[in-house]
């Protein structure tokens, strides 16, 4: 009885002023993820922008003229992908002078206050073979880094009810377990259970021709900002349409931040004047700025999709490659 006491009062507390927090809060965080949409998108489309312009302004050089160059030089360059040690891509089957793959399984549990409603979640397994990339022009060959390059591959996908699934996707799935013992674990005992596993795969096909630009680090190695397979004209084109796009979506979303102004201020007004206790706002400004965080994370994420997307359409000519089984 003697506990009844304490939440009593924080009952109490809670009838009011967390409603008006929750009210406060939202509000935040709306306009917090609006106003990172806006800042990423400008930055993301300048970017995007000005790869694009370099690309205009720069000419395409041979192999033998890029080595004999200085280094640190900014470098364009076309050849056929080769490779040292060739690999043949998972997915596709095809050998591929470089190819990233992603597994993804899908974990599923009913939940308990509702035999309709199901929660998620998702166990990943990733793998790269990008390090032994070779460009040859005819006149010479060059190793291209493309680690962090941004990539207009061909992509295949495919997914798999989890018992389906063929044995070398299970194989590399079973990889992420052995990384992830404890949360498998933890999954398990909750009531989670695979139901589906799906495979991405993005592959440079052996033999195919790439465009490059980039930094030149010495004579041996280009450090590639962009490598693509669509061609120089099509990657410039899918490059000013991701700009463009972000930059749509960055003043769409900075047309609703300065709409949705009266509205923050009006829900941080009310908050503020019903809350009078330090220990209160403090746990409370503690839960926002979790909160603040995960929508700055999630917005600028957001803002990426729609015009990579858009991106890889134009310059891949919207060839796609996904197969479902069921």
């Amino acid at each position: 009885m003697a506990g009844d006491w304490f939440f009593i009062p924080l009952a109490s507390r809670c009838t009011g002023a967390c409603e008006r927090f929750f009210d406060a809060a939202l509000s935040a965080g709306v306009e917090v993820a609006l106003i990172t949409v806006t800042i990423v998108g400008l930055v993301f489309g300048l970017r995007q922008w000005f790869r694009s312009i370099k690309m205009s302004r720069s000419r395409t050089e041979t192999v033998a003229s890029a080595r004999a160059g200085r280094p640190n030089q900014l470098v364009e360059l076309t050849g056929r992908a080769l490779s040292d040690v060739p690999q043949r891509a998972p997915l596709s089957g095809c050998e591929a002078a470089g190819y990233r793959l992603q597994v993804n399984a899908l974990w599923q549990r009913r939940d308990l206050l509702s035999k309709r409603l199901y929660k998620y979640e998702h166990v990943e397994h990733e793998e790269a073979s990008l390090s032994s990339i070779l460009l040859d022009d005819g006149t010479g060959r060059i190793r291209i880094d493309v680690t962090g390059a941004q990539r207009y591959w061909p992509e295949r996908q495919a997914d798999w009810a989890f018992h389906e699934a063929p044995e070398w996707v299970l194989a590399r799935y079973r990889r992420a377990e052995v990384r992830q013992a404890e949360r498998i674990e933890e999954l398990k005992a909750d009531g989670y259970k695979p139901v589906r596993i799906s495979v991405s795969e993005e592959v440079l096909p052996l033999g195919s021709e790439l465009y490059v630009i980039g930094l030149l680090t010495d004579q041996a190695t280009l450090v590639a900002e962009v490598a693509s397979t669509a061609g120089e004209q099509a990657t410039q084109r899918a490059l000013r349409a991701e700009a463009m796009t972000a930059w749509l979506l960055a003043i769409v979303t900075a047309w609703l931040t300065i709409r949705l102004l009266p509205w923050l201020s009006a829900e941080w007004t009310t908050y503020l004047a019903g809350e009078p206790y330090l220990g209160w706002r403090v746990i409370d400004y503690g839960l926002l700025l979790v909160l603040l965080g995960f929508t700055v994370f999630g917005a600028a994420v957001f803002t990426f999709l729609p015009a990579s997307a858009i991106g890889r359409y134009l310059a891949l000519g919207g060839k796609s490659n996904v197969s479902r089984h069921s």
